[in-house]
């Protein structure tokens, strides 16, 4: 996406980017009385891979958890994500009513709540039609995110999106989130796979950046690595500060979502890999009331499952997302349930 307006350059896509890492989208999940068994059959993959079935296995499907979402729109009608939108502003022009004239936003929507069945969906509309997202409009849905009105603030926020250049006053929305105790997720981008090829929003240190992984458990090879420099101080074009990102990976080749975001049937991207996070993170969120925010973030770094170099590195991060293990010690369910995540 081209970012547009405000005087900013930025270019911003959503999606994506790549050409070669194109893919379609497919169909529906289980509502939320779905069982595990319903899961397994219909958006098994991620689920398996993430210890996402432990989780529902133990009764947590996501439900009183708000997943905030900035992308094109919603399509609500999509029978998975009936009954599912807690609320929409359209922050790009002046239309009513919950729409998606691009459908990235709706199979965002759509691979959560396939994760988390019982999760709502609160969406803010900042990109168009044709998938450029306005940058001042991202500013704004952050502003909404933290002040919803009677749905409630979300308890995460996907950001599936990239700019092309860093934004302080982007970076300052993304704290005043995280002082809400909102966990923001960001797409670790489709430019891989150099070096320091993360994007922004997904390079801030507040952000849980996702890169993806392929049917095979390999990082794909469009997926952004690390590391990320921050410079010095304002204005500084000396850099010191050295982090590891991406934080975490997740399956993010040819997932299912819905015929209504686009034609075909599989998706591919770390945006999509990014969904599949939070999706999974809302899990985490309803069975580990007592963490939120910063906490659920780190949470998902420590207990992820070490994929690449040993420890952390700047292709896979902390390793591949593992929800199952976030479940708390002395959860009841937490024996019975536990299993060591399947690989295909």
């Amino acid at each position: 996406m081209e970012s547009q307006g405000g005087g900013v350059s930025a270019r911003a896509r959503i999606g994506v980017v790549l050409a070669a890492c194109a893919g379609a989208f497919v169909v529906g999940a289980p509502e939320a009385s779905a069982g595990v068994k319903q899961d397994r059959l219909d958006y098994g993959f991620p689920a398996n891979q993430l210890g996402a079935r432990s989780l529902r296995c133990a009764g947590y499907d996501g439900s009183g958890i708000t997943v905030g979402i900035i992308d094109t729109g919603i399509f609500p009608r999509t029978p998975i994500l009936r009954g599912r939108l807690a609320g929409f502003r359209n922050l790009m022009s002046s239309r009513q009513g919950a729409f998606d004239d691009n459908g990235h936003g709706t199979a965002m929507a759509a691979l959560v709540t396939s994760i988390a069945p019982g999760a709502r969906i609160l969406m803010a509309r900042a990109g168009n039609a044709r998938g450029q997202v306005d940058v001042n409009a991202v500013r704004r849905a952050m502003s909404y995110m933290r002040a919803p009105g009677r749905p409630g603030r979300p308890d995460i926020v996907l950001m599936s999106f990239q700019i092309g250049q860093n934004d302080d006053r982007m970076r300052r929305g993304i704290r005043r989130m995280q002082r809400l105790n909102i966990a923001v997720v960001a797409a670790a981008g489709n430019t891989g796979p150099g070096p320091r090829s993360v994007t922004t929003p997904a390079d801030y240190p507040e952000v849980l950046a996702v890169g993806a992984t392929d049917n095979a458990g390999n990082v794909a090879a469009f997926s952004a690595r690390g590391p990320v420099m921050r410079p010095r101080g304002p204005n500084s074009k000396k850099h010191s500060r050295f982090i590891v990102k991406p934080d975490v990976m997740a399956p993010g080749v040819r997932l299912k979502v819905p015929d209504e975001a686009r034609r075909g049937g599989r998706a591919t991207g770390t945006s999509h890999a990014a969904a599949v996070a939070a999706g999974a993170l809302a899990l985490a969120a309803d069975a580990r009331p007592d963490f939120r925010g910063q906490q659920l973030l780190q949470l998902a770094r420590i207990t992820a499952r070490d994929t690449g170099e040993r420890g952390r590195d700047t292709t896979t991060g902390h390793g591949r997302l593992d929800v199952g293990r976030m479940m708390h010690p002395r959860d009841p369910a937490r024996g019975r349930c536990l299993r060591t995540p399947s690989r295909r």
